[in-house]
Order: structure tokens, then sequence, then C-alpha cells
């Protein structure tokens, strides 16, 4: 069935033109809503917004769920942050690249990086620019194309996934 489903993805096109179509496709596996009015059912729920406040709050989230807030500022309202039932996770943290065997360090009084460490949206700023790309900007709509090209050059420079983090940012 896996298989199936990434060959119907691959035929899509681009995933921005039909949100309908990639909403049937991964039905079976995913669920998607933009409306928040009762408890959402789902295991993981993934916030990405460039809101500047909470628009996920304690109610929306079952008992056991994930949540990953990658917005800055968070989305996720106080409430549901301070519950102990759910896992939140604030933002991604990538694996700077090590030199010579030594590991690299960012030390800053409000960045909360352990050795080794920055934010992953970093990652790919510092990526890209290590790469000196000449004449190409990763500017505009974020399409899956964009993200596998920039994932692959930063990959390329030594950067990785990281840990969980669960502090806040700042």
């Amino acid at each position: 069935e896996i298989p199936s489903l990434f060959k119907k993805l691959l035929n899509m096109g681009s995933l921005e033109s039909n949100f309908d179509e990639l909403q049937n496709i991964l039905a079976p596996f995913l669920s998607f809503t933009h409306v928040l009015g009762t408890e959402i059912q789902a295991d993981v729920i993934v916030l990405g917004t460039n809101q500047p406040g909470a628009v996920l709050y304690s109610k929306h989230v079952k008992k056991g769920a994930i949540v990953l807030d990658i917005s800055v500022p968070p989305n996720a309202s106080e409430d549901l942050i301070n519950r102990e039932d759910i896992t939140y996770i604030k933002g991604g943290i990538a694996a700077l690249p090590g030199t010579g065997g030594r590991e690299q360090v960012l030390n800053s009084v409000i960045l909360p990086f352990g050795p080794g460490e920055c934010f992953a949206c970093m990652a790919e700023t510092f990526g890209l620019a290590f790469a000196n790309i000449k004449g190409k900007r990763f500017t505009g709509d974020l399409t899956s194309k964009s993200v596998m090209e920039i994932t692959r050059i930063i990959e390329q420079q030594g950067f990785s996934l990281g840990r969980k983090k669960t502090e806040r940012s700042l």
C-alpha cells in the first residue's frame, strides 16, 4: 500500500496546486484540519503558522497526543504547554557539522543550545551560506521540491537532525 501511495504523490505534480487531492491521498494516514472547535482526535499535531499567538489550546488536544510547534512565536497556549499528559516539542534542533574532529558551539545567553546544536532554521541559513550557491534564491512559496533541495544542500554541508527540543526558546 505504501509504494502505491508514493506513486500517487509523485504523479500529483505540484503539492501546492491541489491540496484537496493531497488530503484524499493521505487520508488513510493523516487528517488535516483548519477548524478548531472540539477536541482533535490526532495522535500527532504539527503547528506551523505565522500567527503571533496561540491557535491551539488544551481543550483541542486529546490525552497522550504529541504536539510539535515549529512556529516562532509558539502557537500553543500556556495551558497546553503545561499539560503533563501530552508531549510538547518546541521546534527543531539541528546538529552542527564537526570540524576536524572538534565540536562547534554557539554560545548565547538567550539561545538554549548544547554543544554542536542550533535551531533547524539556522541550519538551513548556515548550510545555504556555506554552500556558496550563486544566483539562486530560496524564498517564496514553500514546495516539496525546494525542501528536498535545501535538505540535500545542508546535509552536504554536514548538518543533520538533532535532539527533540523541550525547553523554551527565549
